[in-house]
């Protein structure tokens, strides 16, 4: 039978071992999500603020703290909607 282009063979798209093994590699390796990052931030001064007495620098970490807890919980919560008896949503 006569080699046909297109047939047999691994199928396109299908990873060998090295490129599912460098995939898995850059996987383990990549950087924390923004939202981690945010999240991270949140604790460290929170936990800052915590420890701190009253003064610039625990004003400073409330600040931070607050401005972080901001930022991510939009990844987090969803928001409220206020629907209106008698309206349609689309």
């Amino acid at each position: 039978m006569p080699f046909k282009k297109g047939e047999g063979g691994r199928p396109k798209g299908t990873r060998n071992k090295t490129n599912a093994a460098l995939s898995q590699a850059i996987a383990a390796a990549a950087p924390q999500t923004p939202l981690a990052v945010m999240l991270e931030v949140m604790t460290y001064y929170h936990r800052q603020w915590k420890r701190l007495e009253d003064g610039p620098d625990r004003r400073f970490a409330a600040e931070l703290t607050m401005s972080a807890a901001r930022l991510a919980a939009p990844y987090c919560h969803a928001r409220k909607v206020i629907v209106e008896p008698g309206r349609d949503m689309l």
